[in-house]
């Protein structure tokens, strides 16, 4: 047996306390967390090159309040930091006053996902049960959305969902139905 079977097989059978004495560390979420983590980086040093494009999102926060720091720096103004250490003002994201080192907002990022993936999965989960269960609203349902987007290559958008009265209908019905709490 392989070193790497053998770890995920660690993984499987034996329980979180006696992998963390054995230094056992699980083989994917290791490597999915550093994928995620460089792509993060690669994307805010991307829009920090390219500024033409505003995507208003978290990382564009992000962005403008480390903008707006490095401005507050460049007049030689120092303000309260959320990461003092013991050697200084580590340079982040300004907050009010305050600051967020880039760490920090990696970490929030990574938040955002996780929990956004977790509800979304569920949720979708929960509205397929209950179209398994209701093939009639299951039929109407594919009808609406066939209607609206046709047979052919025409992508589905906002404008197009928003035409769907009976998808929100079902879409609301199930969170109604199977309330999500994270």
């Amino acid at each position: 047996m392989t070193p790497s079977r053998l770890r995920l097989l660690m993984y499987i059978m034996l329980p979180e306390y006696m992998l963390t004495a054995l230094g056992v560390k699980h083989p994917v979420r290791d490597s999915a967390n550093e994928y995620f983590i460089s792509m993060t980086r690669h994307i805010i040093a991307e829009r920090k090159r390219n500024k033409n494009n505003n995507y208003n999102d978290f990382i564009d926060l992000a962005i403008n309040a480390d903008n707006n720091n490095t401005e507050g720096d460049s007049q030689g103004i120092r303000d309260h930091h959320i990461s003092d250490s013991l050697n200084g003002v580590k340079k982040g994201i300004k907050r009010g006053d305050s600051y967020m080192s880039e760490d920090e907002a990696l970490a929030n990022s990574w938040i955002f996902l996780n929990t956004g993936c977790k509800g979304l999965s569920i949720a979708l989960a929960f509205l397929a049960y209950e179209l398994a269960l209701h093939p009639n609203h299951q039929q109407r349902l594919y009808e609406e959305v066939k209607g609206c987007v046709g047979t052919g290559d025409k992508e589905i958008d906002f404008e197009s969902i928003s035409q769907m009265p009976f998808l929100e209908a079902v879409i609301n019905e199930s969170q109604r139905l199977h309330t999500i709490s994270i």
